[in-house]
């Protein structure tokens, strides 16, 4: 779950937490801390070109976003087929 970024250092100073990703930033926990859950709400909205999601607890919202998806999907596999790659698609 979430902490602050103090604390964070602190932990990793003290060597009971260790860095899993930079980016993302997490860190993972040395010792174990007993069976505190969280309970968390995803929500997503689907629409023709985003879909949006949301992750919220009973008292904030922890995480929302939205995802672009890409367009002329057809054409591109098309002109696969027929000249073996495909332009543009980075």
């Amino acid at each position: 779950m979430l902490t602050r970024p103090r604390k964070a250092k602190i932990l990793l100073k003290q060597e009971k937490a260790t860095v899993v990703q930079r980016r993302p930033f997490i860190i993972q926990l040395k010792y174990t801390t007993g069976e505190n859950k969280q309970a968390l709400t995803l929500g997503i909205d689907i629409g023709y070109t985003t879909i949006g999601f949301s992750v919220v607890t009973e008292k904030s919202e922890l995480i929302s976003d939205e995802l672009t998806l890409r367009k002329r999907i057809s054409r591109l596999l098309e002109q696969k087929k027929i000249t073996g790659e495909i332009e543009g698609i980075y």
